[in-house]
């Protein structure tokens, strides 16, 4: 992967986003998901490539419009995007519990386990499985007792 350099050093903080006001409090805090990729767009345009979230920002929805605005939309060798976890929240932390989050890794294009995926799949199509299944053996062990 390439370097990005970037004589700017404006960064984009993914804190304070607008909000539409034409609906009640809905959906990812009610942030204007349209708006931001304008302005992701216009950063970009103008040469500046950091971007800055956290997992608290906007009721724990800024990650996900970050994934809609930026990285589902530009190569990750266009920017630099800094995300903030306050260990607080991961003092504790065991695999288990960070690769159930599948949705909010791949927003960071990061792998996470197979048996994690498939999990996840088998959930979508309504098929019972715990969150914390990451291992293959795992899988089959949840697979087996539901074939029981």
């Amino acid at each position: 992967m390439a370097v990005i350099e970037s004589k700017k050093k404006l960064g984009f903080g993914m804190m304070r986003l607008p909000k539409r006001t034409d609906t009640e409090k809905g959906e990812l805090d009610n942030i204007d998901v349209e708006k931001v990729k304008e302005m992701v767009d216009t950063f970009i345009a103008r040469g500046f490539t950091y971007f800055d979230t956290a997992w608290m920002y906007h009721n724990k929805n800024s990650e996900q419009v970050v994934k809609l605005a930026l990285t589902d939309r530009y190569s990750h060798d266009r920017y630099t995007l800094a995300d903030k976890y306050h260990l607080a929240y991961v003092k504790d932390g065991t695999p288990e519990e960070v690769f159930s989050q599948t949705q909010r890794l791949h927003s960071y294009h990061l792998d996470v386990p197979q048996a994690a995926e498939l999990r996840d799949e088998l959930v979508k199509i309504g098929i019972p499985m715990p969150g914390n299944v990451i291992t293959p053996d795992r899988c089959a062990e949840e697979l087996y007792k539901l074939l029981q």
